[in-house]
């Protein structure tokens, strides 16, 4: 596909998404949708998320619908893999395990999991206002185990599994706590509507 139309096609339906839910993609109130809710493959997503001539938060929303719509928790390595393939992005990511917890974190912490923040596409000092929190099963895993679960990598001796995760979108109003949605083996909730 050429790169227009992937822009093009990245622009409509992300649009769509910050607009929210079409009628045929309408859910009752008890399931709420995913503000990154896409039907493109994901190899469409992945091109316009590796693509640095695409605005940054056009190449972060399409990190975001990588997630929302191509894994589904518990998920191992090799699905991680097939969704988010080489994952260029996540060279410039910065991703670091969650060691202690001072406030809210929206995903659960401990059990027998390690969690990670992954701050998408930052833009100084590391920060960014598109955050992932993912958790792994398996105590004591590595950022580099992060990264290479993230790329489909196979070779670890306990196989994690990917249990849960959150996307943290920016707020549409300025300064301040956006959507933050919890995607784990029952689906997606939405933790803070914050917009």
């Amino acid at each position: 596909m050429d790169r227009r139309r992937v822009l093009a096609v990245l622009g409509a339906a992300l649009a769509g998404a910050a607009r929210g839910p079409t009628d045929e993609a309408k859910r009752s109130p008890a399931e709420p949708a995913s503000r990154s809710v896409s039907r493109l493959p994901a190899a469409d997503l992945r091109n316009a998320a590796d693509d640095p001539k695409v605005d940054r938060a056009d190449r972060a929303a399409a990190v975001f619908a990588l997630f929302a719509n191509h894994l589904k928790p518990p998920c191992g390595s090799a699905t991680a893999g097939a969704a988010l393939g080489d994952a260029g992005w996540l060279a410039s990511a910065n991703l670091y395990e969650v060691r202690t917890v001072m406030g809210m974190i929206p995903v659960e912490f401990g059990g027998g999991a390690t969690v990670f923040c992954l701050h998408v596409l930052p833009i100084k000092d590391g920060w960014s206002d598109w955050v992932i929190y993912l958790r792994l099963s398996g105590d004591g895993r590595t950022t580099d185990d992060a990264r290479k679960f993230l790329r489909g990598g196979l070779a670890f001796e306990r196989k994690p599994e990917l249990l849960e995760f959150a996307l943290c979108y920016p707020s549409r109003k300025g300064p301040g706590t956006g959507r933050i949605e919890r995607f784990g083996p029952k689906g997606m909730t939405v933790m803070l509507s914050g917009d």
